[in-house]
């Protein structure tokens, strides 16, 4: 995975930047999704006015592609269905309820996802509603898959002036970035991740994630993101000896803390320095199912 730095591109030099705290507002009333801005689709409702829907419930999907799956944003009641001209489908809002609740979409183990069929992955994603994320140039079209692309661009932010940072929207959920890249990988050998020049954290960041020199190899990329000013999230792919203490060296940082908060599937919270606790059966088995594959695994169990 590269790291590329746009260095031209439009910018309105406003003064200052978003602020990487967040505020908790109050929940909207309503939602809507607005069909008309997705180009070159020709939507099929499967809901009408008053209907309960869930979040991921399926709103419509493409006439003339019906893999295509749109799916809603909120749990509510379909309040109303807008219509333009020519009786093109506008808007669809939804008026949300006190508790959203969420459909049920089969997930996928990060030991499956290596041996997974690409065009099972495919369905799957389609499925899920998330393909229509997708764009390809030069058209910014929803791609049809015929096959592995040449590379895949992440485009992690831009330079509109009022653009969230990437670290903000991404903190706490880096495991679920990193797996979403992993799953991009399946569909092509070459994934970049772009971020606009003056955008997120220093290089620093860019350079933990991309790889660092150290103990004579270079270290696997990962997901760095930064929490407040001197604060990083870290996630590795690999364990070696002292490697964030090291890594930070190299770059001219020290680290002054370090706190482990999960191993593989494992959340630490709650525990104290010496305290211990018993893996749970999910915990053993996604741990089971993470390793089966591993060659030094089996080797030792050979043994």
């Amino acid at each position: 995975m590269k790291f590329i730095r746009i260095q031209k591109g439009f910018d309105l030099h406003a003064a200052g930047r978003p602020s990487l705290e967040l505020q908790r507002l109050e929940a909207p009333e309503t939602v809507a999704f607005i069909p008309k801005h997705i180009r070159f689709i020709k939507p099929r409702l499967a809901i009408k006015e008053k209907d309960s829907v869930k979040v991921g419930s399926l709103l419509f999907s493409d006439k003339h592609r019906p893999d295509l799956k749109f799916r809603s944003p909120g749990a509510g009641i379909v309040e109303t269905v807008h219509f333009g001209s020519r009786r093109i489908l506008e808007a669809i809002v939804i008026r949300l309820d006190s508790k959203e609740e969420d459909e049920i979409f089969s997930s996928i183990s990060e030991a499956a996802l290596d041996t997974m069929d690409t065009k099972d992955l495919v369905a799957r994603i389609q499925e899920g509603g998330l393909w229509a994320l997708i764009r390809e140039l030069p058209f910014k079209n929803i791609p049809f898959y015929h096959g592995k692309p040449p590379g895949i661009i992440v485009t992690m932010g831009t330079k509109e002036p009022f653009e969230p940072e990437p670290s903000v929207y991404l903190r706490g959920r880096e495991d679920l970035f990193q797996f979403g890249i992993r799953v991009l990988k399946r569909l092509t050998a070459n994934v970049d991740v772009v971020l606009p020049s003056g955008n997120d954290a220093p290089d620093f960041l860019h350079k933990m994630a991309s790889g660092v020199p150290i103990l004579n190899t270079v270290t696997k990329p990962c997901v760095v993101t930064m929490q407040s000013k001197m604060v990083f999230r870290i996630v590795l792919t690999q364990g070696l000896n002292r490697q964030i203490r090291r890594m930070c060296e190299y770059l001219g940082f020290e680290v002054v803390k370090l706190k482990r908060t999960r191993i593989m599937s494992i959340r630490l919270a709650g525990l104290k320095p010496g305290e211990w606790r018993d893996l749970t059966e999910q915990e053993m088995a996604e741990i089971n199912a993470a390793v089966a594959n591993s060659s030094k695994t089996a080797s030792t169990a050979r043994q």
